[in-house]
Parts: structure tokens; C-alpha cells; sequence
């Protein structure tokens, strides 16, 4: 039978409080590597701020995945490297540098910004990103720096762009002038905030002058992490926000989304759909897509909780022995 006050078409409703959710998980597994360059990278630091310093073009290997949390992958130009290797030299590094961009919603000035910021700085070169946001490409070693600079002077950021973290919030990208989807946006920038890193090491990193140490942005905060702890997650987390009239962003191939339940011109709640992926690895058979299942009804005032909630299990039952 329906719950009482639930429309049948939606799932069942979720009770829950917060000592639901407190980590249960004792096991010790055997964990990854990556799983311990970030147990002991101080939340996020590492020694980056040491490499940035030095006089190389590239990072070494442990800085090279705690950039990824940063938004920045380091790469290797391989047409660049063929001209380089004919005259003595080796790989040719430079760094990609993605936006966080929730929603996709960007405005016209911070859209040129990035564009002048690819050519300024980088190759000239910025993608589109499948889940709304944006790349620029060929940022050298010494410019990385002032890249995420210029970017956060726009009101943009790279944090959590890429790395075992939540990553951008897709959300229908439309401008639409009605309440429903005002309410979705809203939404998304809260769950943006609500399950963002709160190490320090970005501000202090990428917004802090390293001559005066003054910073440039107000940030950061204590270093524990509350919601992710040391190791942060064992992979990436995406999570969607759609209309069953609208999945522009293919809702059921995500970690975890929200589908807006609309009666009268107003969302009255969230289908949760749990479980969704694309990520396959063609030489592991035990890997495939997958399409999320719903889970639960959720009231618009749980839909944070539970984004917490379930991003916490995967937290301390993930698995980080095999990525």
C-alpha cells in the first residue's frame, strides 16, 4: 500500500538522523597506494607547495595525484615530445586544469575570463566538459599557479574538479525563469558546499600570496575533514539533479540522484536513485555500467543528509584495495 501523503509513483520515504550515519567500517583492509599517498599528504598538501618552488617542469608522482583534488591533471604532449626527443630533451609536461562549474551555469564574463585565461596561459585550448564544465589545456608548471588564481578572481573554482571527491553537480543547464527549476539550482550550489573538501591546502596553495603570505581569498578552515576524513573517498562521486520531463543529464548513470516529484507547480521532494556509472575497464571483466535504482523519497530539507548519508558509506565501505 502507498504511504499516507506520498504520491504512489514515488519511492518509499526515508526516516534517518544523524546517528544513523556515524562510521561503523573497523575493518583494516589492504589499501591501494593512491589510498596511502593520501593518508599522508596532510589533507591534501603533500609537498606541492615545495615542487611549485622548484625549478622542474612537472610534478612527481604522489603531488601528481593530490593535484587532481586541486583540478589539475599533469600531462604529456606527445606530438610535442616527438620534436622535443629529435633535439636532446624528453617528455613535454603540462598541466590540464578543469573548473568546478555547478550546473553548468557560468555567465558571459566568467566565460570570457577562461577564454582569455587558454590563451594567455595555456594552449589556446578549452573543452567542454561531459559534465558541464570546462578544461583548459597546455598550463606549463610555473603558470599553474596564477591559472587558479585568475580563475578564483572570477568567482569560479577548480576545487574537487576532479580526484576521489564529489565532483561537479550536473543540474538541466536551460535557463528557465520558473520556480521549479530555481529551486533545483538552489540545490545544487547548497549540495556544492555541503560535501566540498575542507582542507585548507587549496587556499593556502593556490590563493595565498607565497612571498607575504597574504591571501587573496578568505577560505579554508580546520584542517580535519569532517565529512571525508584523511583518505578522502576510495573513488570519484557524481551526483545529478533532473525532472523525469528533463534528464538532459542522464540522471540514472550517476552515483546518486535527485529526481524532482512536482505536484502543483512545485517540487514536493526527490526520488534518490543510487548506483549509476559509465566506468568500465575493457581488460577487467568484473567491470561494468551500471543504472542507478531508486532508493528512497526524500522532502527537499533531506536531500543534504542524505547526499552526506550515502556519500559516507561509500566512505567506509568503498572499496580501496582495487581501483
Amino acid at each position: 500500500m502507498p504511504t499516507p501523503g506520498i504520491p504512489p509513483e514515488v519511492a518509499t520515504p526515508i526516516e534517518f538522523s544523524h546517528r544513523d550515519f556515524v562510521s561503523m567500517s573497523t575493518d583494516t583492509p589492504k589499501l591501494s597506494p593512491l589510498e596511502k599517498i593520501k593518508d599522508e599528504s596532510n589533507f591534501l598538501s603533500g609537498t606541492i607547495a615545495e615542487e611549485i618552488a622548484q625549478p622542474t617542469d612537472h610534478f612527481d608522482k604522489s603531488n601528481i595525484q593530490l593535484l587532481k583534488f586541486h583540478g589539475t591533471y599533469q600531462q604529456d604532449d606527445r606530438d610535442a615530445r616527438a620534436a622535443a626527443k629529435k633535439e636532446g630533451g624528453g617528455k613535454a609536461y603540462s598541466m590540464m586544469v578543469r573548473l568546478r562549474i555547478p550546473g553548468g551555469r557560468i555567465t558571459s564574463e566568467q566565460m570570457l575570463a577562461q577564454l582569455d585565461l587558454c590563451e594567455e596561459l595555456g594552449n589556446a585550448t578549452m573543452k567542454i566538459t561531459t559534465r558541464q564544465t570546462l578544461q583548459l589545456h597546455g598550463v606549463l608548471k610555473d603558470d599553474l599557479r596564477p591559472t587558479i588564481k585568475r580563475i578564483n578572481d572570477v568567482q569560479l573554482s577548480t576545487l574537487a574538479a576532479c580526484g576521489d571527491v564529489n565532483r561537479n553537480i550536473m543540474c538541466c543547464p536551460a535557463k528557465r525563469a520558473d520556480s521549479i527549476h530555481a529551486e533545483m539550482e538552489k540545490l545544487t550550489d547548497e549540495l556544492t558546499v555541503a560535501l566540498a573538501p575542507q582542507t585548507p591546502a587549496y587556499h593556502e596553495l593556490w590563493l595565498t600570496d607565497p612571498e607575504t603570505g597574504e591571501k587573496s581569498l578568505e577560505g579554508g578552515g580546520p584542517i580535519v575533514e569532517p565529512l571525508y576524513g584523511p583518505r578522502y573517498l576510495p573513488r570519484k562521486f557524481k551526483i545529478g539533479i533532473a525532472l523525469p520531463d528533463d534528464n538532459c543529464i542522464d540522471i540514472y548513470t550517476q552515483d546518486l540522484g535527485f529526481l524532482a516529484v512536482v505536484r502543483d507547480g512545485a517540487i514536493i521532494g526527490y526520488n534518490v536513485l543510487a548506483g549509476g556509472g559509465l566506468g568500465t575497464t575493457p581488460s577487467a571483466k568484473n567491470t561494468f555500467p551500471a543504472l542507478a535504482k531508486r532508493m528512497a523519497f526524500v522532502k527537499p530539507d533531506q536531500a543534504i543528509d542524505v547526499a552526506q548519508a550515502v556519500l559516507k558509506v561509500q566512505r567506509d565501505y568503498g572499496n580501496r584495495e582495487d581501483r
